[in-house]
């Protein structure tokens, strides 16, 4: 499960923060992570697109603990870059994106689907932050 923000510059380039959870087969892993990333939409006007999340690395992440607390390393190497399909929809007066994973580099069949609302459309040079939820 994950849990995060992410600004948009208007000009295709994404930061964000996650945290998610994962499981290393003993215990659960707890990892907080900033990110960047790049997007494009459709220039036809039908809101579509792709978002690219980079994978981070060992100074991008904040923290990363064990169920029980305990602080671990090496946790960079359990996330990997992610592409998504991202269909954006609103108005001015407030956006929302849809998103759905389209690749999986640990050969799982799970992929991540989720969306992200505009939070805050008052930002200075045309960003807005979308907290999304997977």
């Amino acid at each position: 499960m994950r849990v995060g923000v992410f600004a948009s510059d208007g000009k295709g380039s994404l930061a964000g923060r996650t945290i998610f959870t994962t499981e290393d087969g003993i215990s659960t892993i707890v990892i907080d992570y900033n990110w960047t990333g790049t997007y494009n939409v459709s220039t036809d006007g039908d809101g579509t697109g792709t978002m690219t999340i980079n994978a981070p690395s060992a100074a991008d992440i904040n923290s990363c603990k064990n169920g029980n607390g305990t602080p671990l390393s090496g946790c960079e190497t359990l996330e990997g870059a992610e592409t998504y399909a991202i269909v954006i929809s609103g108005d001015t007066k407030g956006r929302s994106v849809g998103m759905i994973q389209t690749d999986d580099p640990s050969g799982a069949k799970i992929f991540l689907t989720g969306g992200a609302r505009t939070q805050n459309t008052s930002k200075g040079g045309g960003g807005s932050d979308f907290p999304f939820p997977f």
